[in-house]
């Protein structure tokens, strides 16, 4: 009997020092300061999406085919190329307002000055070469708004003689060099097509332009 009791004592002080062992563990493991005994996985801050593009004025020499001769080479008098886009969009949104103007009409028609003019709407992609940072190359196209009028200039006063307008497309490339703070020179390479009917006589109002951008950027 006094065997059985020693051996059920031995048992009782077995389980107490194991419980003390786990309820030690436990006091230690919630007093330990938290990151300590792991790694705490810090969130990497949100970078905030913001607006970029650029604004420029542009300014060339429009190639037109030879059914505009002798007005078939116009001098590009502007106006405005917007392009726009969030900085985690793929693709920009895209906007020109192009002007031209000659000192020639088309044969047969009445007048002595004629212009052209388009409104472009579309989408760019631009790329950044990492060795020139300060250089962006662009490709895009999109719709665009073709018209045309020829006006009879005498004295001073103006008389519009013919008029026309309708749908098209534009295709382009270029190249943005910020060359100081948030100002930027560009050249760019446009095609258009649009056809009109001027004076009774189907005409492609497009061409190619060869033109020089200067202008703003923000947000890069």
């Amino acid at each position: 009997m006094l065997r059985s009791k020693g051996v059920i004592g031995r048992v009782f002080l077995l389980l107490a020092c194991a419980l003390w062992v786990v309820a030690a563990t436990g006091i230690t493991a919630a007093a330990e300061p938290a990151g300590q005994g792991e790694a705490m996985e810090i969130p990497s801050p949100v970078k905030a999406d913001r607006w970029q593009g650029h604004a420029s004025y542009v300014f060339g020499y429009k190639f037109m085919e030879s059914g505009w001769a002798p007005a078939d080479g116009q001098a590009e008098i502007g106006l405005v190329d917007v392009d726009v886009q969030k900085e985690s969009w793929p693709v920009s949104f895209a906007c020109q307002m192009l002007l031209t103007y000659s000192d020639y009409v088309p044969d047969g028609m009445a007048g002595n000055t004629s212009g052209v003019w388009e409104v472009n709407l579309g989408i760019r992609k631009f790329w950044v070469d990492s060795t020139y940072p300060s250089l962006r190359s662009f490709a895009g196209g999109g719709l665009a708004i073709v018209g045309s009028t020829t006006s009879t200039n005498q004295a001073g006063d103006t008389t519009n003689e013919h008029s026309s307008a309708g749908p098209g497309f534009w295709l382009d490339a270029g190249l943005y060099w910020n060359f100081v703070g948030s100002l930027d020179l560009g050249v760019q390479l446009q095609y258009t097509r649009g056809y009109i009917t001027l004076a009774g006589r189907d005409l492609d109002a497009g061409g190619l332009h060869l033109l020089g951008m200067i202008g703003y950027h923000w947000g890069y």
